[in-house]
């Protein structure tokens, strides 16, 4: 039980870390999963336009959800090293003008499959893939910078993964979907989505281990209004180096879009993120991540467009009561520029601070 466990593990690594057993009766363990997120956050927008005027917009503290999540977690021992997994995860969002984000629950995750100890897993229904295990920089709270340009949760697919020491593979098909990962329809709904991604993970010794990951994702929408279909291509690579108290990590993502607006268009973005964590004590770790973007849109048929800029968050955490609540601090700045036909439009800084609390169970 214990191999299977720790197999299972695999299944939900993104799911919350702790969770709360419910059930564990011979060969079936059912656990609650989930963690309550929140945090009171306000944020400054200055924009400066071409023709020298100046746009400054403020929003006052508020209290405000951050993915707030609770769920249910099953795993059932078979025989002969099978075993069955299934899970379900609710998520609170916001569909009104309030702040707070706890307007509306909806279903984040729900899949369910059969595994072997050695031949891997088999999972069908709306998943956190195997792209999600890619990044290697996505270590803050809140305010993190490491918005994914490869997307981590697709809406009903089938995802095979095994874990081959010191190797783990995964491969996903997804046909028709009308609703993104918020569970919100999509303007174009999704023909087809397939990706591929593997990790690689070696412990030097008992101080120095590192990781290394890639990816790669490739969805088709049909046009709503137009016709045909448009396709969407992503990859990326990550990589971390952990030696004692430090944390070290890079990733890089490219994103092709082609065909989107007009016949022949084609919209590029790229997007570099490091980030660097440092463990103080036990329970106290500071942070911190930078990154840089360059997006393009080229079009056959009228203006051309780009976007360049770097943002950066630096914070801290504490765990006020170990593996169940956390508080932390963080602050993070988006200073982006604006061209079209190479021409300057406006440049636009952001800056948000927020203090908030997670708790597990």
């Amino acid at each position: 039980m214990k191999k299977l466990f720790l197999s299972s593990f695999y299944v939900f690594c993104l799911t919350p870390t702790y969770a709360l057993t419910l059930v564990e009766t011979g060969q079936t363990k059912v656990e609650l999963t989930g963690s309550l997120r929140v945090n009171v956050s306000g944020s400054s927008t200055r924009t400066e336009f071409a023709d020298g005027t100046t746009q400054r917009v403020s929003r006052s503290p508020a209290f405000t959800n951050d993915s707030s999540r609770f769920g249910f977690k099953l795993t059932q021992n078979l025989m002969n090293g099978f075993y069955a997994v299934g899970n379900v995860e609710w998520r609170f969002r916001g569909t009104s003008d309030s702040r707070h984000n706890f307007d509306d629950i909806y279903t984040r995750q729900l899949n369910a499959g059969i595994g072997h100890l050695q031949y891997g897993e088999l999972l069908y229904g709306n998943i956190l893939s195997i792209a999600d295990e890619v990044r290697r920089t996505d270590l803050a709270n809140d305010l993190t910078i490491s918005y994914p340009l490869l997307p981590a949760l697709h809406r009903r697919i089938l995802q095979y993964t095994n874990a081959i020491d010191p190797v783990r593979i995964g491969i996903f098909y997804g046909g028709e979907s009308k609703r993104n990962g918020l569970g919100l329809d999509l303007t174009n709904h999704r023909k087809n989505v397939w990706g591929t991604g593997i990790i690689y993970t070696h412990q030097i010794n008992e101080s120095n281990s590192i990781k290394i990951s890639s990816g790669l994702v490739r969805e088709q929408f049909y046009h709503r209004q137009a016709g045909g279909k448009y396709t969407i291509q992503t990859y990326a690579v990550g990589a971390s180096y952990i030696y004692r108290d430090t944390t070290i990590a890079i990733d890089w993502e490219q994103r092709k879009t082609k065909d989107q607006i007009m016949s022949h268009d084609k919209r590029l973005e790229n997007d570099i993120r490091f980030a660097l964590v440092q463990q103080l004590t036990p329970r106290w770790r500071v942070y911190g991540q930078y990154g840089r973007s360059l997006h393009k849109f080229h079009r056959p048929i009228g203006s051309h467009t780009r976007e360049t800029g770097y943002r950066y968050t630096i914070g801290t955490d504490y765990f006020v009561i170990p593996q169940y609540v956390r508080a932390f601090v963080e602050f993070r700045q988006d200073y982006r520029k604006h061209y079209t036909n190479q021409i300057f439009q406006r440049k636009v800084k952001e800056q948000i601070t927020a203090v908030g609390v997670r708790v597990y169970w």
